[in-house]
């Protein structure tokens, strides 16, 4: 699924069937924002290594690493992460948007279970004594 409109309509359609769980959507960062993974590889492997020799376990792994990300891109892997939060919340509201567009032009889904109570109520009744 590559745009908003397909994975609003994905997310709709799980929620009719009733299917339990979440949809995972992954989300890159801009282009014109990464850096590449030559060169951030490296840095990582770097940051990592001063980690371990420096005996940061833990809780303390994950800021000592960011810091250290930081310092050694110069701040560009901050204007990174910006920039792919940012992309998150907007392709996030995008699909918003498109649910509640959906749901505004459409008739709500029917889950599974009111199908089949609309075309067979014995069924219907089977089906719900049998979910978890």
């Amino acid at each position: 699924m590559d745009d908003a409109k397909t994975i609003a309509r994905a997310h709709v359609t799980r929620r009719a069937l009733g299917l339990p769980g979440g949809q995972l959507v992954a989300n890159p960062i801009p282009q014109a924002d990464e850096i590449p993974a030559a060169t951030l590889a490296p840095i990582i492997a770097q940051a990592q290594s001063q980690a371990d020799a420096q005996g940061i376990t833990g809780k303390g792994v994950t800021p000592f690493l960011l810091q250290r990300i930081f310092e050694l891109t110069e701040g560009r892997s901050l204007t990174a992460n910006i920039a792919l939060v940012r992309n998150n919340a907007r392709l996030a509201a995008r699909i918003a948007e498109r649910i509640e567009h959906d749901r505004l032009i459409r008739p709500p889904l029917l889950r599974a279970d009111q199908l089949l109570l609309r075309f067979n109520p014995v069924l219907a009744i089977v089906a719900r004594r049998e979910r978890p």
